[in-house]
């Protein structure tokens, strides 16, 4: 059976336009920046490389020495070179947001038994980077390079 459209009172459609005409958004140059991001969640794949939190100025500093010691030497080289300092930039932003993670991490899991946290925040063990590790025999979270299982 199909679904029978609902007709819209004069009374809804009267309401809807005095609320349209309240709800007009940012205003202001900041509300309208501000709004402008609320899709960000982690900014790894945002379009603006400075984020809020983030320093333009060591943005720019950073760009400039990373092309300066590039040399890029064209059109198609520039373009590329910008595409490296981008990249960089957000590698060194993942490496803050893993730290970060890290240590929130490390700090719940002294507050119970490490292991069982530990699991539960990374969701499976399955989850857990190769390169994140409890070794139980020293008694404390190890990150580094993966440990081999056996002969390869």
């Amino acid at each position: 059976m199909a679904k029978q459209k609902l007709k819209t009172t004069d009374k809804q459609t009267a309401a809807n336009r005095r609320n349209a005409e309240e709800s007009t958004g940012p205003i202001t140059p900041a509300g309208k920046a501000k709004a402008s991001r609320n899709s960000i969640k982690h900014g790894l794949l945002a379009s603006d490389i400075v984020l809020g939190g983030e320093s333009r100025e060591e943005f720019e500093s950073f760009r400039d020495t990373m092309i300066e010691r590039l040399d890029p030497d064209g059109e198609l080289e520039n373009m590329l070179a910008h595409r490296i300092v981008a990249g960089a930039w957000r590698l060194r932003r993942a490496g803050r947001i893993e730290q970060e993670m890290l240590n929130e991490m490390l700090a719940v899991a002294r507050e119970g038994d490490p292991l069982d946290e530990l699991t539960r925040l990374l969701g499976s063990s399955k989850a857990s980077s190769p390169h994140i590790g409890w070794r139980s025999e020293r008694g404390r979270l190890a990150v580094g390079p993966p440990q081999q299982c056996g002969p390869v």
